[in-house]
């Protein structure tokens, strides 16, 4: 009754673009994240106000924000001392750590044999939710071809 899933190689092919396009993805919204402190450190500096007594000009909005430097203990200080980029580096490492062993329970649960009823279960249940991915990425270009 309980038999191998063997998966055809179209499949694992589709199973490698589909990985590969998550990370590009990932790629892609970490550098979108990360564009808004990259254009304010390239952002020119006010004028001093000390000399003029002026109050200095604050412009509104989520690109006039001030993001501070969190390796600067005297700025940011966790735990004793540790600086806070420290803290988000740990953070990250952490993610890397619990994404490779999701991978790897990945893996090992891939290979476990399966009833042949799950099996046709499992599998039109992947049909249906990568037909309902590609209209949605289908829906949000042509949307965003009407709005950009």
């Amino acid at each position: 009754m309980l038999s191998r899933k063997r998966a055809p190689q179209g499949r694992a092919a589709k199973s490698r673009i589909a990985i590969a396009l998550v990370a590009a993805a990932g790629v892609l919204i970490t550098w979108f994240l990360g564009l808004p402190a990259s254009a304010q450190e390239h952002m020119g500096a006010a004028p001093s106000t000390a000399m003029t007594g002026a109050a200095p000009v604050h412009h509104g909005g989520e690109a006039a924000l001030i993001v501070p430097n969190l390796g600067d203990t005297s700025v940011a200080s966790f735990m004793g001392g540790t600086p806070g980029s420290t803290l988000l580096y740990g953070g990250i490492g952490v993610c890397v750590v619990g994404m490779i062993f999701a991978f790897m329970i990945y893996g090992q649960l891939k290979n476990l044999p399966v009833h042949k009823s799950m099996l046709e279960v499992s599998e039109l249940i992947y049909a249906t939710c990568q037909t309902y991915l590609v209209t949605q990425i289908k829906f949000i270009l042509i949307l965003e071809l009407f709005i950009g």
